[in-house]
């Protein structure tokens, strides 16, 4: 796993500093979706975190992101006694992105990629799994600043071990490195 974390971000380094990069996207966020593993569906919600580059000779970004879904009641204050399981996912995904800029203040993004999931859904049990996930959002912005906000929805899929599935509804916010 570090090590796909390394390679991963020894891509994108090389792309920030060549010549024909020109842009890079830091985005965080929350959300609230759903997560499953042949089980019915829990209430997760989701944290966000991606890396998008723009190159000149690609007609799509590229796009890293990482989401963790838990059980919400996790997060809960409760006695220190109780020892209670709470399922979770967590997604890496490597793709492409279409943005499109719709006039001076909205902005929409697709995107599609390869996920790799880290199904912890049942307890005892943590495995692997290798599937696709897509994602669509509207952005708000301002053309002269480099932070935007934006809302949308991702949904995954995955083909191998118990098959987790996962969506979820969120807010992010955006920020723009411009190469000049």
């Amino acid at each position: 796993m570090k090590k796909l974390f390394i390679l991963f971000f020894l891509i994108f380094a090389s792309a920030s500093f060549g010549q024909d990069s020109h842009e890079t996207i830091v985005s965080g966020g929350i959300g609230y979706g759903s997560i499953a593993s042949n089980s019915p569906e829990i209430g997760a919600a989701a944290f966000h975190l991606s890396l998008s580059q723009q190159l000149d000779f690609l007609p799509f970004r590229l796009k890293a992101n990482y989401t963790y879904q838990r059980d919400p009641e996790y997060f809960l204050p409760m006695s220190e006694t109780t020892k209670l399981y709470y399922s979770y996912l967590q997604i890496i995904n490597f793709g492409a992105e279409l943005f499109q800029n719709v006039g001076d203040y909205v902005c929409f993004s697709e995107y599609f990629a390869y996920a790799l999931v880290d199904d912890a859904v049942f307890e005892g049990l943590d495995n692997w799994a290798h599937g696709i996930t897509f994602s669509a959002e509207i952005g708000f912005m301002k053309k002269t600043s480099p932070l935007w906000f934006s809302a949308g929805f991702n949904y995954g899929l995955t083909f191998t071990g118990n098959r987790p599935n996962f969506g979820d509804f969120y807010l992010k916010v955006n920020y723009s490195f411009v190469k000049i």
